[in-house]
């Protein structure tokens, strides 16, 4: 049986937080240990090493040797073998082209780009820090406590949660700082 990775969350200690979680249930700190480019390298290794392995386990079947004495099966398995590292290695190339790519959009437009675990790219514009006492947002840029009463905040996407579980969310952070 397969059993998720978890760990905790560095911002706060809560305990489990998966490891490809984009953000702790607790506080809100988004999780360092997701990476774009791992997603990209290991999608784009996988995918390449399938679709090399069958492109060159045909070729070798349908291929003749002047002396017409190898197996074809053997020749489609060989040729598959070789197909499967090469195409490994350009899949991983093209992943790492392509995450390249991403980040360099995320550079220019100047908002980072998450990959939720099985989802496509999305760039994350709407995340604000929240003050549950003085129920105001302000930009991740200020840093983690309000700048209005010093106290911590939380991340909050107004797209993905009311401010009601964002406040429930800081609630919880405040009452044990």
């Amino acid at each position: 049986m397969f059993a998720n990775k978890i760990g905790s969350c560095s911002a706060c200690g809560h305990f489990p937080v998966a490891y490809d979680a984009v953000c702790c249930p607790r506080c809100g700190a988004q999780n360092k240990n997701t990476s774009f480019l791992d997603r990209f390298a290991g999608r784009g290794s996988l995918i390449g090493m399938g679709a090399g392995a069958l492109l060159c386990a045909v070729l070798g079947y349908f291929s003749v040797r002047p002396d017409g004495n190898a197996n074809p099966a053997a020749r489609a398995i060989a040729f598959g073998m070789l197909g499967a590292l090469g195409g490994a290695i350009a899949g991983l190339v093209f992943g790492l082209v392509a995450a390249g790519v991403a980040s360099l959009f995320s550079t220019v437009s100047g908002r980072p780009v998450k990959v939720p675990p099985g989802k496509l790219v999305t760039p994350v514009a709407l995340d604000v820090h929240y003050c549950g006492r003085c129920r105001e947002q302000q930009e991740k840029t200020k840093g983690d406590d309000c700048i209005y009463c010093g106290r911590r905040t939380v991340i909050w996407n107004p797209d993905r949660e009311s401010e009601h579980g964002a406040h429930r969310r800081w609630a919880d952070v405040n009452r044990e700082s």
